[in-house]
């Protein structure tokens, strides 16, 4: 690997990305990510998978207000996707525009959170997925 260049002026400023890379860690870093991504899609699938607890309509439990919404057609859970927004970040998230105003409510609709209580239940089994891929033996 070659020494960074200094500009001018003669400073230099380096983040965890270049730690990563002079150590030679990228390949196991994003190994972690990924599968800390594929956890969270898991349980977040998961999570939009809960029964409605809530009113019945024609052929739909919905979810009661503050639950994870009831499946109804599938369409939100089956959006959750990863995506690698560059070398060093991925994203696990939906593009349904409905997929926000379910999570946060809006002046109609109260909230049916399912992205926080994804990762919440996730966070442990994806922190566990990080430590095993980067060799890590304890856990902080």
């Amino acid at each position: 690997m070659a020494l960074p260049r200094i500009p001018k002026g003669g400073s230099l400023t380096m983040g965890p990305a270049a730690l990563i890379s002079m150590i030679g860690l990228q390949g196991r870093v994003r190994a972690a990510l990924e599968g800390a991504a594929l956890d969270l899609q898991a349980t977040w699938q998961d999570v939009l998978n809960t029964p409605g607890q809530g009113r019945t309509y024609k052929r739909h439990r919905a979810s009661k207000p503050g639950d994870p919404p009831a499946p109804d057609t599938g369409a939100l859970r089956g959006s959750i996707s990863i995506v690698w927004m560059d070398p060093d970040t991925i994203r696990v998230g939906t593009g349904l525009d409905y997929g926000r105003f379910l999570e946060f409510g809006t002046k109609h609709i109260a909230p049916r959170p399912h992205a926080r209580p994804a990762k919440d239940l996730a966070w442990e089994s994806m922190k566990g997925e990080v430590k095993v891929k980067l060799g890590s033996k304890r856990g902080r």
